[in-house]
């Protein structure tokens, strides 16, 4: 199995807070550790804290923060992706 087959991570939960935060659990359900690189939300790419890269073990976890206006009543589509171009994404509403 090549490298990228080897890794995966899963977005758990989202928190849609106070129209100004986004809170993203992500963790690796892989078989190697897997490096998060950035953070999309609605196709724009985001800054996060704790800032990217960031490398995740596997089985780790990591809660991502995110500082952008939104409406939590409309869905938020997030996108968190790797270093070997991995994606785990969905849609949330509040």
């Amino acid at each position: 199995m090549g490298e990228k087959m080897q890794e995966s991570i899963v977005v758990e939960n989202v928190w849609l807070q106070s129209g100004t935060t986004i809170k993203v659990f992500v963790r690796n359900v892989g078989t190697r550790e897997a490096v998060v690189k950035a953070v999309y939300v609605n196709g724009t790419s985001v800054g996060t804290s704790p800032s990217l890269p960031q490398t995740l073990i596997v089985s780790g976890n990591l809660t991502l923060t995110i500082s952008i206006s939104h409406n939590a009543k409309y869905p938020q589509l997030i996108v968190v992706a790797t270093a070997r171009g991995n994606q785990a994404r969905g849609e949330w509403v509040a």
